[in-house]
């Protein structure tokens, strides 16, 4: 559960490395980029705010 954050990043990260791949075969990649820029800043914004919320559940439901 500690790398939850790090593993998310890691995704995103991949995805944003294949559009810019396609960016430079030519393909109009904005929007999705965009996108997928977008909820990687959310969703990594909301695992910070909610991180101690996050391990307590984990801690109380599957340890």
């Amino acid at each position: 559960m500690n790398q939850l954050q790090f593993l998310t990043q890691i995704y995103h990260i991949t995805v944003l490395h294949i559009y810019i791949g396609q960016h430079y075969s030519g393909k109009n990649i904005e929007q999705n980029f965009n996108y997928i820029l977008s909820q990687f800043q959310t969703r990594n914004d909301w695992l910070n705010k909610h991180l101690s919320s996050i391990n307590q559940l984990i801690e109380e439901y599957l340890l």
